[in-house]
C-alpha cells in the first residue's frame, strides 16, 4: 500500500493505492497523517480510493477513525471510491450514510464549490 498527498486549493487529497490491510498498513499511519494535517489547519480532506483495495475491517476502521478526528476538528472528509467491491463494502457498513462518496476527485472538489467553499482557481 502507498499513500501520497497533494493539495488542490484548500483541499488535501490523499491518494491511497494498493491493498489496505493490517499487514500493509504504513508508518506513519493514515491517522497520523490526518492529525499532522489537522494541526496545520487543513480541514477539507478527500480520500481517493480509486486504486485502493479496501476489503477488511482495518481499512474501514481507519477511515471511520479519520472521519471522527476530522469532524471533531471542524473539518469534512469525502471519499472517492472507484472499486465496486469497495463501494459495496461501504454500503454494507453504511459508510455511505455517514460520508459523501464520489465517483472521482473532481466531483468531490466540485461538491465544495456548490456550497461556496472552493476557491475559484485551484493551486
Amino acid at each position: 500500500m502507498n499513500i501520497e498527498s497533494r493539495t488542490l486549493g484548500d483541499v488535501v487529497v490523499f491518494d491511497i493505492v494498493g491493498a489496505y490491510t493490517k499487514e500493509t498498513r504504513l508508518i506513519p499511519t493514515l491517522g497520523e497523517l490526518i492529525e499532522a494535517r489537522l494541526k496545520i489547519g487543513e480541514r477539507k480532506i478527500v480520500f481517493n480510493l480509486e486504486k485502493a483495495e479496501i476489503n477488511s475491517d482495518v481499512g474501514v476502521g481507519d477511515i471511520l477513525a479519520s472521519y471522527v478526528s476530522i469532524a471533531d476538528a471542524g473539518g469534512q472528509l469525502k471519499l472517492v471510491s472507484g472499486s465496486p467491491k469497495t463501494l459495496g463494502l461501504f454500503r454494507a457498513c453504511m459508510i455511505d450514510k455517514i460520508l459523501e462518496i464520489h465517483d472521482n476527485v473532481e466531483s468531490a472538489l466540485e461538491s465544495w464549490d456548490k456550497h461556496g467553499l472552493w476557491p475559484s482557481e485551484p493551486n
